[in-house]
């Protein structure tokens, strides 16, 4: 969710989550946090197969044209379905998924169904203890819990959106507007700025170096689009250096000349947008 306050007929509202008001995005992502692609949702549409919006999203967002194949797709309860698994094999791709009771094409029978009781375990997975506190009428204690590896192999992926999420609202582009096109395009912005980031370490573990931090990676990134050099930047001249209103002590031929001066070297400087001379005087220019 991308909050804005616009008045526009796609803005969704979702009580459970953090931001309640905003743009909807639907996002494909890698399990570093690598945004692939995303989908903006704007209500119901007139494209769609008649399977379901879970269906429509997935199918959408899984390109094998752009993708290849091979990959395992990693996907909550609301996506999950028989007829989505079986589309994704045909294309070349697993799936793995929690399951949501009542969902189409979910067995809905009680014959087969596990109790609270029933022992842990999958017939394809190995049974690995987990190390858990005890909470309780009793003292804490550290107790082990049998847990199938398909939880881990689920839960170690999963993570990518909100690994996303989490890098892009931090050191966020993002400003209040009412326009939902300006805070569309700056949550394009932090999407480019935050895969870049993650390209720049993928590319810093594969010739050994240390990567730059995420606050480093922007300055830099900052400074290259707009030409600053910070490395040989101008130097730091001493907060007396301040422009100011010119005094009566100077003659008229100076008070013609610019109506501002250094509070500290009492020169007198030109503020103009085209010839700064505030400027160019304290950088030896």
């Amino acid at each position: 969710m991308v909050g804005t306050k616009a008045r526009l007929s796609i803005k969704q509202y979702m009580k459970a989550k953090p931001t309640k008001w905003g743009l909807k995005f639907f996002v494909l992502a890698g399990s570093n946090g690598y945004t692939t692609d995303f989908k903006l949702y704007t209500s119901k549409s007139k494209t769609a197969s008649g399977e379901g919006l879970s269906f429509d999203v997935v199918a959408g967002l899984i390109d094998k044209g752009n993708l290849g194949s091979g990959y395992i797709v990693y996907i909550d309860n609301f996506y999950t379905s028989p007829l989505l698994y079986r589309h994704l094999s045909q294309q070349g791709f697993g799936a793995c998924g929690t399951c949501r009771q009542g969902r189409v094409g979910v067995p809905t029978v009680q014959e087969n169904a596990l109790a609270m009781k029933s022992p842990r375990g999958s017939n394809g997975h190995k049974i690995l203890p987990v190390q858990r506190w005890k909470t309780g009428d009793g003292p804490h204690q550290l107790i082990s819990i049998p847990r199938p590896t398909t939880v881990t192999e689920y839960n170690r992926p999963m993570g990518g959106v909100d690994t996303a999420d989490q890098m892009i609202g931090t050191d966020s582009v993002h400003r209040i507007t009412r326009r939902w096109s300006t805070t569309f395009f700056q949550h394009l912005v932090d999407i480019a700025v935050t895969d870049s980031f993650f390209i720049h370490k993928e590319c810093a573990s594969l010739h050994q170096a240390r990567p730059m931090t995420r606050q480093r990676f922007q300055e830099e990134l900052s400074a290259h689009v707009l030409g600053v050099d910070l490395r040989n930047g101008p130097k730091k001249t001493s907060y007396k250096h301040l422009p100011v209103p010119t005094t009566s002590k100077q003659t008229k031929v100076q008070q013609r000349s610019t109506a501002w001066q250094c509070e500290d070297c009492k020169v007198g400087l030109r503020l103009q947008p085209d010839r700064n001379s505030h400027w160019q005087y304290h950088q030896g220019l």
